[in-house]
C-alpha cells in the first residue's frame, strides 16, 4: 500500500525540524505533529512510499530507540490518525 499526502493540505504545512503544524482547509482543523508525524510528513512531501520503507526509514532515522517491530507498531499508529485526520491518503 501506497501512501502519499493529501494534495488538498499540501500548501497548509507549516515544517521545522522536530514539529509541524498542518491546517486543513476543509475542515477548518489545525493539527499540531511531533517529531515522528513531521518525520512523515516530510518523507512524504517527497514521494508516495510503500508503509514498510516508511517504517524502515523512520526506524533508521534513529526518531526513537525502539525495535524495529516497535517502530513498525507506532508507524502505524501514526499513520492511522494521520489518515483519519485527512492529513494523507492511501493510494
Amino acid at each position: 500500500m501506497l501512501l502519499s499526502l493529501n494534495p488538498d493540505i499540501v500548501t497548509s504545512i507549516a515544517l521545522w525540524p522536530n514539529e509541524a503544524i498542518v491546517y486543513h482547509p476543509y475542515r477548518g482543523d489545525t493539527n499540531h505533529l511531533d517529531s515522528i508525524a513531521t518525520e512523515i510528513i516530510k518523507l512524504l512531501s517527497r514521494n508516495k512510499i510503500n508503509i514498510e520503507v516508511l517504517i524502515k526509514t523512520i526506524h533508521q532515522c534513529g526518531i526513537d530507540s525502539a525495535s524495529i517491530e516497535d517502530t513498525g507498531q507506532l508507524v502505524h499508529a501514526y499513520i492511522s490518525e494521520l489518515s483519519n485526520n485527512e492529513i494523507i491518503i492511501k493510494c
